[in-house]
């Protein structure tokens, strides 16, 4: 009997050896790996130009969550002033947000508005000379902003030797206690 608890002591102690070894590797790798982090904001991944009109092009957007702006990156061909406007704050009601700037030709300008989440999405109205264009920038998940990677397979390591490492300390816990909690034989 003394044997068979000196052998589950050693595997409980090989396992949680192993355990806090995986554990300093895993933080060891991923302390040396360098993640680039822009806060919460969101681009539209780079797309190529999207033209408005004939002298309008939007080169990029997005949305800042921790500021709950939205904003536009626009280039025009001609001197010409563009509104940008809150289009969920429309759906919301009440005061909309808006910004007017005089747009130089051949230059880029970026313009930020305060921006209304609606159902996942904040969007923007877009007002030239000649239109009026709408641009829906959907807000990701925060559980899943981005591909799997090193850092989750990490994480499921980690949480998988957690819950072995706990499953095991149980089962030898309830092999020592002899497994027979409160049950008493009365005949």
């Amino acid at each position: 009997m003394r044997r068979h608890a000196l052998t589950q002591l050693c595997a409980a102690i090989f396992i949680v050896l192993t355990f806090v070894l995986g554990f300093a590797f895993v933080f060891a790798t991923g302390a040396s790996a360098q993640v680039q982090d822009g806060g919460n904001e969101t681009d539209a991944d780079q797309q190529p130009a999207e033209r408005i009109d004939q002298n309008t092009v939007i080169h990029d957007y997005g949305y800042n969550e921790e500021r709950g702006t939205a904003w536009v990156v626009i280039e025009s061909d001609r001197l010409q002033s563009i509104t940008v406007t809150d289009g969920g704050g429309l759906l919301a009601g009440g005061t909309v947000d808006q910004e007017t700037v005089t747009v130089k030709p051949d230059e880029r300008t970026r313009l930020s508005v305060s921006a209304t989440e609606t159902d996942g999405y904040v969007a923007l109205s877009i007002a030239t000379d000649q239109t009026l264009y709408g641009l829906p920038i959907e807000i990701p998940d925060p559980m899943f902003t981005s591909d799997p990677g090193w850092d989750t397979v990490r994480l499921v390591a980690i949480g998988s030797g957690v819950g072995v490492l706990v499953a095991v300390v149980l089962d030898v816990w309830r092999r020592k206690r002899g497994g027979r909690n409160g049950v008493y034989r009365i005949a």
